[in-house]
């Protein structure tokens, strides 16, 4: 694409360099246009920003932590420029252009920036950003698209960028970074836009990794060498460039700096590990605890039962129905004394009806806590209550206020933990009783934020679940003093490792989505977000007894381990495909419990150092090619190696039999 696809009149650049300034930690550069700052952040960590003005201030919804260990940084000047040099990374700057190039302490070129940044209005049309026909991009920073190309060393296996489809290797794809839901269909291969936004890659090769992260909120697109293989095109709306870089040199030390940056994972509590049994369709209290005791007359294990909005009375979040459910608190003590636990569905899309006794309806507005259109009034869209109303979570009081909502209907009843759902956030255009209901794209122009600190939606939509989680996890915590928290959400970005486990969504039983589970799971592992998993056995359609047999097996070594399925779908519990596939996902849910004392062990090193439960074969053996390029197999922790059939009919495969760590075959 050229750049008169992308902007509206040509772009700008940042002209001639015109001088150099050096500081303790960095270097600062001013262009006729424009102005750079890079500067030592962290042992292992850099910041690099480019901006044609003065840089976007600090947001108070901001992921990044406050405090870091200083790093031990030696900045000097070069002709024409500067060097910072950290943790075995040095950046430089250099010549009569201002080039950038980072590389390594041993003179080895990683990133080589080819040709100036651009930057000018973008042409929404160009951006596959998913639009309202006639909605256009605000004024202003908001609709300033930023471009920059760097080259890469064509052994670079490219991975991570969060919540993906396809292959571990991303190489060759564009991917963008705007959270979306995929109502009604699922997702496949060749999907772009999925629920996480994740603006962040490791650059991996035998030897060698490094990683960067892409600081912004706003819609970005990275070209992972789909327009030239041996290029990295990054373009980013809100006008300017804020990229993390972190030194490696090993896929662990890239995971680490990118969670001291972002946030540790969040420790689960112990029963979060074991097995989850949910379906979009569990109406009544009773047909739940028949299910807890079909589960334990069959001896299968079951830590965990999920209430979907069934449970809702009119799909009113933070209600029961006073029918399936007119004993809340005593449901939820059953299920204990069962030995299982409860976690409920949760919908930031709140049924609009003030006046008719709805308390959170009547705050939301009386309070002016919901998004609002350009003109300040309430916006409204349909989701499953249908007209509704959406809480703000970039504003602090709104965070507190939604947490306050899950104590008297949720906490006092013994709720165990909250699934966050539709966070995207997902609105439909027209009523979902109407039974046509398709996506809605909110308006880009939308307002949220106090007044001191204004954004627009197409700034902040990628942080909504990311927040909405926060807003969650700190309830819990205030709430249930001593008690670990457990927040699941379908939407998340860089950051909501700290408070939230995540699923991938509404797949399909197919095997593809089986097989793709895998490198879907890896990459968010290497994206800072360890405790991930997919829906067993598929969430639409209707699963092959085969497909499940295979599923519930490869998912017994998910972080999240959980069985879910769509409205309307055949039965898709353990025992719903005959004696023989029980007796599989009897063995296979057996096999998770014993290594329960293993999962809780990964777990703490997670939330101490970032790593992955789930593990690329080159993250575990790092200077050994020939595990750089397997993707249909991982490593449970640095021990367990699982080599997974992912076919019908598959009687058996071959696995990579990486060296042991003293030389032996292992």
């Amino acid at each position: 694409m050229d750049d008169a696809e992308r902007f509206i009149s040509p772009p700008r650049d940042p002209g001639r360099l015109r001088h150099v300034t050096l500081h303790e930690a960095g270097f600062a550069a001013e262009y006729e246009n424009a102005r750079l700052h890079v500067e030592a952040v962290s042992p292992g960590i850099a910041r690099m920003r480019l901006a044609a003005g003065d840089f976007v201030p600090a947001r108070s919804w901001d992921v990044l932590e406050a405090e870091l260990p200083r790093p031990d940084a030696h900045v000097e000047a070069v002709e024409g420029g500067a060097v910072l040099a950290l943790g075995g990374m040095r950046i430089e700057l250099a010549g009569a252009d201002g080039g950038l190039t980072v590389g390594g302490a041993d003179g080895r070129r990683w990133l080589e920036q080819a040709g100036p940044p651009r930057w000018g209005r973008a042409r929404l049309e160009a951006l596959g950003l998913p639009h309202a026909e006639g909605d256009r991009l605000p004024e202003g920073r908001d609709g300033e698209l930023l471009l920059q190309a760097w080259r890469l060393d064509s052994d670079d296996r490219l991975w991570g960028f969060g919540q993906r489809s396809g292959g571990l290797d991303r190489r060759g794809r564009l991917l963008s970074h705007w959270t979306s839901d995929t109502f009604g269909v699922g997702h496949h291969r060749g999907t772009d836009h999925l629920y996480q936004a994740h603006p962040l890659f490791m650059a991996a090769q035998p030897g060698r990794a490094f990683g960067a992260y892409l600081h912004v909120s706003h819609f970005s697109r990275f070209d992972a060498g789909n327009d030239d293989p041996d290029l990295l095109g990054i373009e980013t709306l809100g006008g300017e460039l804020d990229l993390f870089l972190f030194a490696g040199p090993t896929p662990a030390d890239v995971v680490e700096q990118l969670t001291r940056l972002t946030g540790r994972p969040l420790l689960p509590p112990h029963w979060a590990l074991g097995f989850h049994q949910s379906r979009w369709g569990y109406r009544e209290g009773e047909e739940v605890l028949g299910l807890i005791d079909t589960f334990r007359r069959r001896n299968l294990p079951l830590d965990v039962v999920h209430l979907d909005i069934d449970y809702m009375r009119g799909y009113r979040s933070f209600t029961w129905d006073p029918e399936r459910f007119p004993d809340p608190k005593g449901f939820v003590d059953e299920v204990h004394r069962r030995g299982a636990r409860v976690v409920t569905i949760i919908d930031p899309g709140i049924k609009d009806e003030p006046g008719a006794g709805y308390a959170v309806a009547d705050e939301l507005l009386t309070r002016g806590y919901a998004l609002r259109n350009p003109d300040g009034s309430p916006f409204r869209g349909f989701v499953w209550p249908d007209r509704a109303l959406f809480p703000d979570f970039t504003r602090a009081e709104v965070r507190a206020w939604w947490g306050e909502q899950h104590r008297e209907s949720l906490v006092e009843t013994g709720v165990d933990g909250i699934w966050n759902d539709m966070n995207e956030p997902t609105a439909f255009d027209r009523p979902f009783a109407s039974g046509a209901a398709r996506n809605r794209p909110f308006p880009l122009g939308l307002q949220h934020g106090e007044a001191s600190e204004r954004a627009r939606h197409v700034e902040v939509r990628n942080l909504y679940g990311t927040l909405e989680g926060e807003a969650t996890y700190r309830a819990l915590e205030r709430l249930r003093p001593g008690v670990r928290p457990w927040v699941l959400t379908r939407s998340a970005s860089p950051g909501s490792q700290r408070t939230s486990v995540s699923w991938m969504g509404d797949n399909n039983s197919w095997w593809e989505h089986l097989a793709m589970s895998v490198p879907q799971l890896l990459s968010m592992g290497l994206s800072g977000s360890p405790h991930v998993g997919v829906d067993i056995g598929g969430f639409f359609e209707n699963a092959p007894a085969e497909l499940f047999a295979r599923w519930i097996e490869l998912g017994a070594f998910y972080p999240f381990m959980r069985d879910h399925s769509a409205l309307g779908t055949r039965a898709q519990e353990p025992w719903a495909f005959g004696p023989e596939v029980e007796e599989v996902a009897r063995a296979a849910l057996e096999l998770r419990y014993r290594l329960l004392p293993y999962l809780i062990t990964l777990a703490h090193q997670a939330a101490e150092r970032g790593a992955p439960l789930m593990r690329p074969l080159g993250y575990v053996f790092p200077d050994e090619a020939a595990t750089f390029d397997v993707d249909d197999a991982f490593l449970l922790g640095p021990w367990l190696l699982v080599a997974p059939a992912t076919a019908p009919r598959q009687p058996g495969r071959a696995g990579v039999r990486p060296a042991g760590r003293r030389g032996e075959v292992g």
